[in-house]
């Protein structure tokens, strides 16, 4: 490398870390966004920045950062990661022009790939135990004493704030189980989900029950409340009331109970 590359490279790397520096290495999205645009600047070769970057979050878990950032793309460039800077509070000049890569009108969206990895590692780390998910303050209000299908792990998000205690509520696939998804809510009922929904739903009970009549609710408070207070042998959580038609389909699809009903009809 010749004189003066090298003196470009580190000017390059000092604007970079000027951006890392006002970024929030705990929330985990982020994480995902600044390893595609470091991958974006300089590939593979980037890894080391990416992971002291990552390492200054009380979060930070080496084999984490390492798998995630082998999976990211390029998608995201350096202008994207400034104008993360400047949300986090950086008030430099805009870089240099040779710096940027033109951020499109509509971001791209993370590979879902990315994203269910992602989700799949908070519940990985979720604690299941009864008392410990009973005694979150959520699961206090709603009157749950065990972890009715549900996990409690420590993480950030824009919805649910930083480095919040939150009980994980699995998303798995319909049809195969597979996990894609986790439904995060914070002490103060606040929901942010990470992973994947579409074809997603978390079903409780006895699902062998296909004679009977199942319930579906939007939340999971709701359907641990069809199962344990409305008797309902099996009760499905979609997480959403615009997608009870779509998590229906899926579960007739598989299981054909006899009929499906609607939590708020429960009562009828």
């Amino acid at each position: 490398m010749t004189a003066i590359n090298e003196i470009r490279s580190a000017s390059e790397t000092d604007r970079i870390w000027d951006f890392l520096n006002c970024i929030d290495a705990s929330d985990r999205i982020n994480c995902l966004k600044v390893f595609s645009a470091l991958k974006s600047w300089r590939g593979d070769q980037s890894y080391s920045i990416a992971n002291e970057w990552a390492s200054t979050a009380q979060n930070y878990e080496a084999g984490w950062v390492r798998d995630n950032f082998r999976w990211s793309k390029p998608i995201y460039g350096l202008g994207y990661l400034h104008s993360m800077a400047r949300d986090g509070g950086y008030h430099g000049a805009t870089p240099p022009r040779k710096l940027v890569k033109l951020k499109p009108a509509t971001a791209p969206a993370i590979d879902p790939v990315q994203r269910m990895g992602y989700a799949r590692s908070i519940w990985a780390r979720a604690s299941r135990d009864d008392g410990f998910v009973a005694g979150h303050p959520y699961a206090v209000t709603k009157e749950i004493s065990w972890a009715a299908g549900a996990g409690r792990f420590r993480l950030s998000g824009s919805v649910v704030g930083k480095n919040a205690d939150c009980l994980v509520i699995p998303i798995y696939d319909l049809l195969s189980d597979a996990l894609q998804g986790v439904q995060c809510i914070n002490g103060e009922g606040k929901k942010q989900s990470f992973g994947v929904l579409k074809g997603g739903g978390l079903i409780l009970g006895n699902s062998l029950r296909h004679d009977q009549t199942w319930a579906i609710a939007e939340g999971w408070a709701s359907t641990v409340a069809c199962v344990h207070w409305l008797n309902f042998d099996c009760a499905i959580c979609s997480f959403g009331k615009n997608r009870y038609n779509e998590v229906t389909e899926l579960v007739v699809r598989r299981f054909s109970p006899l009929a499906i009903k609607r939590f708020k009809e429960c009562d009828d």
